[in-house]
């Protein structure tokens, strides 16, 4: 469960309904990505894989 701060929602009255991306094959092509860069960045510095998203989020 993501933590509300994580988590993109739309309140109606007493009613909280969360955003969804697409499950199209461009948002699971990105997922993938994010995926794989986190994994091959574990017990590595976090500046490292800052490097690495900021990269990622600029193409």
């Amino acid at each position: 469960m993501l933590p509300s701060d994580l988590l993109i929602y739309r309140q109606n009255g007493e009613t909280v309904t969360p955003k969804r991306l697409p499950l199209d094959a461009s948002a699971r092509s990105i997922a993938q990505e994010l995926i794989t860069c986190l994994q091959q960045h574990l017990h590595q510095p976090q500046g490292k894989l800052d490097e690495v998203l900021a990269e990622l989020v600029r193409r």
